[in-house]
């Protein structure tokens, strides 16, 4: 076939069958070749299809645009330093992270064993291998500044068994998570976290399978890995803003008082007193700020010998509180109950609250003999036995006073002794460690700010965020700075308002 030209020549045209043919034949045509799509850039530029200046931690294109900004998970290098460990967890919040990263390697070489269907390395047994591997890159190396600190961690973690491992990796990953994208870390919040969330409760309830199964047995042996079981539990909860540490306490002292009691668990087991002393100072001052009717009252079954004892020499970082101190807390918690019963107020309460106080206040610091002895006393030790001295004071004067103010239970007012614990408070920043030190005062004092000043208020939140602020706890300071600001915004002054259900203690 032909047709002309515009210009009169006679153009060919194809036939069908000679079309087929043709295109067969002809080169394809050349394309453009553009560069291959980064894939470094943060998660939201990549989904966008818009280049990414990769500034981190938030590019520039997601802070002008107020967009989340969130990159990949990147592969790890052979030999990682912290810093870089620490970012690319951070990194894993929003691309679903998982502890089955990459696997072990050997010289460069992927340490097969790991991925063989037919080994006798279970799941949970991968799991476990994991855990440890975060644990020592990413948890130690946030803690630990020296090579013997660290391998004093390493001895004590030895001692746990897998479940309990994984579940204090798995709680830290979740709080790290959380904190990196400022949410509380709440079941939901992120979908990311969802899968590791449900990998947590099946620890957890392989957790509880140990707890039952060694509390069935009279060895004591058995008996003390239950307990230790506990505790683990307790701090899960502790760290994940959970709801069932209050039960695994009481479960906890009422199998340490169990049979023969805690002594000869601890002559057998001595690294067991540790467990037992934390769980004490956890209980004591959780009570302090719970409801009368709802308290941890196993611990009651001791007397105060007892406990002075169970305490001993070792002082906890959140709540370096004197002996002599920490016993006058519990009576106070007692004379709460009590005056909850229904007992007189004036003739009852009163008198042995006066009588308490007055002990307390006649304390001299060269007497503390629990941290250093009476003739090395430093001056950080002396600021932390004065504001004791005025918050346990305080705390006794804000729970068992009425909420009718005409009647003052002491001769000191609340806002007298809200100043001098304040001022104490401000003294002992300039010491190391100080915001954690100070965790037990400001639940106390935040009761009596209810009425306070705007400066002490803003002194107290800038040190509830700065509380650990080198850990990844950032959300359980901000749960407790949220109920102190609604409580203040509420207009209301009593120490039950304040806490009028069970609070696990700040700092923990």
């Amino acid at each position: 076939m032909s047709r002309k030209s515009p210009n009169g020549s006679q153009l060919l045209t194809p036939s069908p069958e000679a079309t087929v043919g043709t295109l067969a034949l002809r080169k394809p045509a050349p394309r453009t070749t553009t560069a291959p799509r980064g894939r470094t850039g943060c998660v939201t530029c990549r989904m966008r299809r818009v280049k990414c200046d990769e500034t981190k931690p938030v590019c520039r294109r997601c802070q002008t645009s107020r967009r989340t900004c969130s990159y990949g998970i990147l592969q790890q290098p052979r030999q990682p330093n912290p810093v870089e460990i620490q970012a690319a967890l951070l990194r894993q919040s929003q691309a679903g992270p998982s502890l089955r990263a990459t696997p072990p390697t050997d010289a460069g070489r992927t340490i097969s064993i790991f991925h063989n269907e037919h080994s006798l390395l279970r799941a949970r047994d991968w799991d476990y291998v994991d855990a440890w591997r975060y644990y020592v890159q990413v948890v130690c190396q946030r803690f630990v500044a020296v090579k013997e600190d660290l391998e004093c961690v390493h001895d004590g973690m030895r001692d746990y068994d897998k479940n309990a491992v994984i579940l204090i990796t798995l709680s830290d990953y979740v709080s790290t998570v959380s904190k990196a994208q400022k949410c509380l870390p709440e079941e939901g919040q992120l979908v990311a976290l969802n899968p590791v969330w449900r990998t947590l409760w099946q620890y957890v309830q392989a957790t509880l399978q140990c707890i039952n199964a060694n509390m069935q047995s009279t060895s004591y042996r058995n008996k003390s890995t239950a307990l230790f079981r506990i505790t683990d539990l307790t701090a899960t909860e502790f760290r994940l803003l959970g709801t069932a540490w209050q039960p695994h306490m009481r479960g906890y002292f009422a199998l340490m008082q169990h049979g023969e009691g805690y002594v000869p668990l601890i002559e057998k087991f001595p690294f067991l007193r540790a467990s037992l002393n934390w769980m004490l100072n956890a209980a004591v001052a959780a009570n302090s700020h719970s409801p009368p009717n709802n308290q941890i009252t196993e611990i009651y079954n001791w007397d105060f010998d007892t406990l002075r004892a169970i305490r001993g020499t070792r002082i906890d970082g959140f709540f370096p509180c004197p002996g002599n101190l920490f016993i006058d807390i519990i009576r106070i918690t007692r004379l709460r109950t009590l005056l909850a019963s229904g007992a007189s107020l004036r003739r009852t309460v009163t008198p042995a609250a006066q009588a308490i106080f007055d002990q307390a206040a006649s304390y001299i610091s060269d007497e503390w003999v629990e941290l250093c002895g009476p003739t090395e006393m430093i001056p950080e030790n002396r600021s932390i036995f004065s504001l004791f001295q005025t918050a346990v004071i305080l705390y006794g004067v804000l729970s068992l006073s009425p909420r009718n103010a005409s009647f003052q239970i002491y001769r000191q007012s609340r806002q007298e002794l809200r100043d001098l614990l304040m001022a104490k408070m401000r003294y002992h920043m300039q010491y190391e460690n100080a915001a954690a030190h100070l965790s037990w005062a400001v639940s106390v004092v935040v009761v009596a700010l209810s009425d306070g000043s705007q400066a002490d208020k803003q002194f107290i939140e800038g040190l509830v965020m700065n509380e650990r602020k080198d850990r990844g706890e950032y959300y359980v300071p901000l749960a407790f700075l949220k109920k102190y600001r609604d409580f203040w915004a509420s207009g209301k002054t009593h120490w039950d308002d304040m806490y009028p259900e069970a609070t696990a203690p700040l700092g923990i």
